[in-house]
């Protein structure tokens, strides 16, 4: 029995003494036991025999881990060399009072608890802080109705180097937020003291009617200060610091009364334009119609600009491009255009109407229901001859597009007999047409495949510098007339045969141009455009506009291609 217990024993020793070898206790330290809250502090752990880092994340509970780092360290004394390796933790507590660095491990060892004291900054040091670094946000423009957005800016002051700065999210109860484009930084001075600033704005969209509020936001990062101490050498450190801006309460009206959510298209102000290439009202059968509508609209993104239903007239085949959308800011308000682009080609010869298009629009300056409205237009379409068909007949068929399918159905019984009978006749003759136009086309292809055909190039070049003549033309007019929806629409006709390629709105002729007059110009026309800010430039735009044709025209270049190309 005796020999049991003692055998129990030793075996007991021995597993003791393999669990102490197995978890052995390495040496830790910390540079300061009292750091005040908000201030650093320096962890080292003596790591001269482990294989691998140490697992910090027992140190996430109750601080901040700022930064890490290794220091090795090898000597030599009387033959005998030895070596050191240390891992250096900077620490930032979360909260005041007594605190315990918990156990690290490293490998198969660990580190003692370690406890320190945090206290509280004076009042001192936290007024050096908030004048050092502050945040200040603010709403451009004013809030007011339902799913309208408006902008809501942030700028972060700080007057000493700062690093790993980090904003929390915002929650917006009530709304919806998103960045708006990259952050600026810039300098400011306030009362003989030169900040930086770090500039952020964002666009909210509330979705709800009401008292909303927007939460303060908080952003933290690291300020480097040197601590003086019993060294010779001044020893900078990383400092936490965490700074947040007020609570704001925006309220938001509802809809309008009388005003359906299909309907609701609010903005500051809105306008409709078109821009055709066909410079004439008659056409040929065959001949494409391309329209190109553009909505723009000041105050709201192009989210909000409804879809446009743009009536096909009868008799003609429409073919819809993609929407192309885009929203930008200037200032203080957003800036959004929509542009729809269709191809029509007409299959009958006669007369077609293009109706008129209306955009009806809620007035956020002045509280009312607005319209915006392209004009209707006419065509006239000839056949192979050169002749329009008889309009009398179409004309009919479109006044009555909205008639009963009967009473088309009647019209048409009620033709005499003798119409069917012409109806036989053309048929025979028209597969006569149709078996010569099949020989015809064999005939050449015979032909074309000895001899190919030569295409006169100088000619087709020709009709390209002599149609963009004509739009240049309308350009000079319009400036002449300071007409600026007119010079609007010549600009994107005269740009798109200038340079080459489709232009939309006349903010892509800024993108484009390699003129640095012409770029400031047509910046300053498009806030006449879209702000109702006053344009006194015609003269300047139209010798800019002459001047890049008559380079044109010298070195035969087709214009200064896009850098980067959409």
């Amino acid at each position: 029995m005796n020999k049991m217990f003692l055998h129990s024993i030793r075996l007991l020793l021995i597993s003791l003494a393999f669990i102490n070898f197995a978890n052995a206790i390495i040496p830790a330290s910390v540079d300061r036991s009292t750091p005040g809250l908000g201030q650093s502090f320096t962890l080292t752990i003596d790591a001269s025999k482990a294989n691998s880092d140490p697992d910090l994340s027992p140190l996430n509970t109750n601080f901040e881990i700022l930064g890490t780092s290794t220091s090795s360290q090898t000597s030599i004394v009387n033959g005998n060399v030895s070596s050191q390796k240390s891992f250096i933790i900077s620490l930032s507590p979360k909260n005041p009072g007594k605190q315990t660095i918990p156990s690290i491990t490293v490998g198969n060892d660990k580190t003692a608890p370690i406890a320190i004291e945090v206290t509280k900054p004076n009042a001192r040091e936290q007024a050096i802080q908030k004048s050092q670094i502050f945040v200040d946000t603010k709403i451009l423009g004013k809030p007011s109705y339902i799913g309208i957005p408006f902008v809501y800016t942030m700028k972060l002051y700080f007057a000493v180097n700062i690093s790993n700065v980090n904003m929390a999210d915002i929650n917006i109860t009530g709304a919806t937020i998103k960045p708006l484009e990259k952050s600026t930084q810039y300098s400011e001075n306030i009362q003989g003291i030169n900040y930086r600033v770090l500039e952020q704005k964002f666009q909210i969209t509330p979705n709800q009617s009401g008292n909303i509020t927007i939460p303060p936001i908080k952003i933290s990062g690291s300020t480097m200060t040197d601590d003086i101490g019993n060294d010779f050498f001044a020893i900078p450190r990383p400092r936490p610091f965490s700074v947040s801006s007020k609570a704001v309460a925006v309220a938001i009206k509802p809809l309008p009364s009388g005003v359906t959510q299909d309907e609701w298209f609010p903005a500051k102000q809105v306008m409709v334009s078109e821009n055709q290439p066909n410079t004439s009202n008659t056409i040929k059968l065959g001949q494409p119609i391309t329209r190109t509508v553009t909505v723009s609209a000041v105050g709201v993104p192009d989210t909000s600009i409804p879809n446009l239903n743009l009536v096909t007239p009868p008799n003609v085949n429409a073919y819809p491009d993609k929407t192309v959308a885009n929203t930008s800011t200037s200032g203080n308000d957003l800036l959004a255009t929509k542009v729809f682009k269709v191809a029509y080609i007409p299959t009958q010869a006669g007369t077609i109407t293009f109706p008129e298009t209306i955009v009806k629009w809620w007035d956020m300056n002045t509280g009312m229901q607005k319209t915006a409205a392209l004009p209707a237009k006419t065509y006239t379409v000839l056949n192979e001859n050169g002749k329009a068909q008889d309009t009398t007949v179409a004309q009919a068929n479109t006044n009555n597009t909205n008639a009963p399918a009967s009473s088309i159905t009647n019209q048409v019984t009620q033709q005499p007999q003798a119409l069917s009978n012409q109806k036989n006749i053309w048929f025979y003759i028209a597969i006569i047409i149709a078996l010569v136009w099949v020989i015809t086309i064999l005939i050449c292809i015979i032909l074309f495949r000895k001899k190919p055909v030569a295409i006169d190039n100088k000619a087709v070049e020709t009709d390209k510098l002599n149609s963009e003549k004509k739009a240049k033309d309308m350009v000079l007019i319009a400036c002449k007339d300071r007409n600026i929806t007119a010079l609007n629409t010549a600009l994107i006709g005269w740009a798109t045969l200038h340079f080459g390629k489709k232009i939309y709105t006349i903010l892509d002729i800024k993108d484009i141009s390699g003129n640095i007059a012409l770029k400031k110009l047509i910046e300053e026309f498009n806030q006449t455009l879209y702000k109702g800010s006053s344009f006194d430039k015609f003269d300047a735009l139209a010798h800019e506009i002459d001047m890049l044709a008559i380079n044109k025209a010298a070195t035969g270049s087709e214009g200064l291609k896009e850098l980067y190309p959409k």
